[in-house]
């Protein structure tokens, strides 16, 4: 079982919005856990993993909303390797590169 974490800070120029500071870690590249790294709550609204929002298997849409520090976990069994997620939430998106 592999384990990774990885910190996406998002890069803001000057006033632009920013996506959220969210920590996600895989396990056994099938797993992914989305930890909020906000000091305010955010609402998970859509995963889509690897890039494919056609396959349904490859998207999630929780609605599931974490409090700081708190986390979200989601299996993709049957969406191949997990190789990134876009995650889109009530305060911005992100794209998390899990290589």
């Amino acid at each position: 079982m592999s384990r990774r974490v990885l910190l996406i800070l998002p890069i803001c120029a000057g006033v632009a919005a920013c996506g959220p500071n969210i920590e996600a870690e895989t396990i056994a590249n099938r797993v992914v856990m989305l930890t909020n790294a906000e000091d305010e709550p955010i609402t998970i609204q859509k995963i889509v993993a690897n890039d494919r929002p056609g396959r349904a298997e490859c998207v999630d849409t929780p609605g599931a909303q974490l409090g700081p520090g708190r986390t979200y976990t989601k299996t993709f069994f049957y969406c191949d390797e997990l190789t990134e997620v876009d995650v889109e939430t009530d305060r911005g998106s992100v794209t998390i590169d899990l290589n």
